[in-house]
């Protein structure tokens, strides 16, 4: 006997999301907000703010809470951090700072925060981490529920300010946020080094071990050298690191724990390191990383290089070399270029993967590029700075020197850091809703559904449900999926405990079930309510 599945009145037609269609906003566009800066002289003719705030000289680096209420922004010549509160088009308007003591009028002390840079922001949004290249430390920095910020401690390399002393951290310089917060690493250039830091529920933390090129008490990590960026995979299974020696290591990590193993590094062939293998492809001056979230793709910013090279992580961990496009003057050796990217540093995918903005020191401006299904890139625009002899639609202040960008977590708005601004820009960005199609087959296996899927622009999938038989309710094990644009692919859903239900059905029972298939982007999203049931046959 024989027992399949069905949908309630025969095949599911295909849905629609309402809204606009696929095609009707180019997505992408960057329209400029505006922007705010150091309040002080010093930045270029006809590059200034409109809204000034005390201690923003280095004003470069930007961090969106994960309310989208609020900006950090960390200021590097001034050892401080500020905050904003963000308003509906991403306009920001000053609200608070703490800086290394002395530190200037308005800003609260906070020891350790000489020449901060690099900052993560806890899923919770109630603590920020910040690595400060001259005091050789990891700062916490309270957030309040108002965006005010406060003092939280500090710990710093043997010959930094803090109390504690944690070995690597020898001009800390970035930081990268676990998924679930409870973990977070700092990649410090000097030491040659990651270090692991365990988080509390409260925000406390603690070093926990740290891998590094050939520094004592470290584990072995090779690749490390000047290393200047760090992420974490959407997923928690991997840690990456890109380093201004020209490499990129990938570490796989135990989500459970936070511990990291098996580093595999890559390096381009101009610049081998122990431990590493080669590619032709463009890695000089790897400074900025962008991970999709699925972990499969890495986008690397190659400054020297003037380039942004694709590498590719295999089901063992390893990165591979796949492809590289470069700047229209450069030599890099890469068969596409396109305008814009020279002395490329920063890099932000937005939330749906659909586009990359890069942004550089030598190119005063903002190139999108739109992500293919084959992860390559296109050109699909650009923004200058005021200043930039570069020829684009748009122009904005504030864009001087970028090497770090945020996009808020709608992707409605993109934040800049122009470090030689002394500012950050904000951009409204128009994002396209993902126009998209079901169905369901008539007749599945047992314990089992499965329905197809396309959208019209990259979106998320995600099914959950359950049956209801007698008293005994049986939930489907929940699929998270993320569709590229233009792909049907097809979901399977499985049944918890289907053996249990198989059992039941095969008495006679006569089961009640529902299954929730929601799917959008950060355009919008809709909710399907599938009515199914469960028949002998």
């Amino acid at each position: 006997m024989l027992v399949v599945l069905a949908l309630l009145g025969g095949l599911l037609a295909a849905l629609t999301v309402a809204g606009a269609p696929a095609r009707a906003a180019r997505p992408g566009v960057l329209t400029p907000v505006g922007c705010v800066g150091d309040v002080d002289g010093g930045v270029p003719v006809g590059h200034a703010c409109a809204a000034g705030v005390e201690a923003a000289s280095g004003l470069g680096y930007p961090v969106v809470s994960p309310d989208d209420r609020f900006l950090f922004a960390s200021a590097f010549k001034e050892s401080a951090v500020l905050s904003f509160t963000r308003s509906a088009s991403g306009a920001l308007t000053y609200r608070s700072c703490v800086a290394d003591p002395p530190a200037p009028a308005g800003c609260t002390p906070a020891e350790g925060l000489g020449e901060a840079w690099g900052m993560a922001v806890s899923p919770d949004g109630r603590d920020l981490y910040v690595a400060a290249a001259a005091d050789h430390a990891l700062v916490r920095i309270r957030v309040a529920a108002n965006g005010t910020l406060s003092n939280g401690g500090c710990v710093s390399a043997p010959t930094g300010p803090c109390a504690t002393k944690v070995n690597g951290l020898r001009y800390a310089y970035n930081v990268a946020m676990a998924p679930a917060g409870d973990d977070f690493y700092v990649a410090a250039s000097e030491d040659r080094a990651v270090v692991h830091f365990d988080r509390s529920a409260s925000g406390s933390f603690a070093a926990r071990g740290c891998w590094a090129v050939d520094l004592a008490g470290c584990a072995a990590g090779p690749g490390l050298d000047s290393v200047a960026d760090v992420k974490v995979s959407a997923d928690g299974r991997h840690l990456v690191t890109a380093g201004y020696g020209g490499s990129v290591t990938s570490f796989t990590r135990n989500r459970r724990t936070g511990s990291l193993s098996a580093p595999r590094c890559l390096t381009d062939t101009l610049s081998p390191a122990p431990g590493c293998t080669t590619t032709p492809l463009p890695l000089d001056g790897a400074s900025g990383l962008a991970l999709t979230r699925d972990g499969r793709a890495v986008y690397v910013a190659s400054s020297y290089d003037d380039a942004v090279t694709l590498l590719r992580r295999t089901s063992a961990g390893t990165l591979v070399g796949a492809w590289c496009l470069q700047d229209s003057l450069a030599t890099s050796g890469c068969a596409r270029t396109t305008g814009g990217l020279e002395g490329v540093q920063a890099l932000a995918l937005d939330p749906d993967d659909d586009q990359l903005v890069t942004g550089g020191s030598g190119s005063a401006g903002l190139v999108v590029l739109d992500r293919g299904a084959d992860d390559t890139l296109t050109r699909r625009g650009c923004v200058t700075a005021t200043v930039s002899p570069l020829t684009c639609p748009t122009k904005s202040d504030g864009l001087l020197g970028i090497y770090q960008m945020a996009f808020s977590r709608s992707g409605r708005a993109l934040h800049v850091g122009g470090y030689d601004s002394s500012a950050i820009a904000t951009f409204r960005r128009t994002v396209q809703r993902a126009a998209t199609r079901f169905r369901a087959a008539r007749a599945q296996k047992i314990g089992k559904l499965r329905v197809s899927a396309r959208c019209d622009a990259r979106c998320d999938v995600a099914v959950t449900g359950k049956v209801r038989v007698g008293r005994k309710t049986f939930r489907v094990k929940k699929v998270d999926l993320v569709l590229p644009p233009g792909r049907t692919t097809r979901v399977r859903v499985t049944f918890r405990n289907a053996a249990a239900l198989k059992r039941l059905l095969a008495r006679g029972a006569r089961p009640r079930a529902a299954l929730v298939v929601k799917v959008g982007n950060s355009a919008g999203a809709k909710t399907y309510r599938v009515k199914v049931r469960l028949r002998r046959r």
